[in-house]
């Protein structure tokens, strides 16, 4: 049975170790958004928040989300996730009510393309690409 749960700060020194090492792929791939200090300083600041899915022997994933407040909208975006068995966690509920207890209208995912056809089914639409360009 997963459980999930959001890490409290007191907490994140005691799982980072193992959390890191999921989390690095997509760290990899942000383009250089942000590294692992900055995610791990930002956790201790309470700027970004841990979530964590384990049953009784591991951790599953891990996932790290940051509150965007916009003019109109207050959106809760899960900017990083990894784990093992990505079938049996693909779950949103967690980042739902979190979101709604942080006065959050939407939830943002970003990600690869391959979320979208994982979270289809859980009502998660498409609403933009991103284009990037270096200069």
């Amino acid at each position: 049975m997963l459980e999930e749960v959001k890490v409290q700060v007191k907490d994140i020194d005691l799982v980072w170790h193992v959390v890191l090492p999921m989390l690095q792929p997509a760290i990899d791939l942000n383009e250089g958004d942000f590294d692992a200090d900055h995610v791990y300083e930002n956790l201790h600041k309470e700027t970004m928040q841990l979530f964590l899915g384990y049953n009784t022997e591991d951790i599953i994933y891990a996932a790290i989300t940051e509150i965007c407040p916009y003019q109109h909208n207050r959106a809760l975006r899960i900017v990083l996730m990894g784990g093992t068995n990505i079938n049996s966690w693909v779950d949103t509920d967690i980042f739902e009510n979190f979101g709604k207890l942080q006065g959050c209208n939407r939830i943002e995912i970003v990600g690869r393309k391959g979320w979208i056809k994982k979270l289809q089914s859980r009502g998660y639409k498409q609403t933009h690409f991103i284009v990037t360009k270096e200069l």
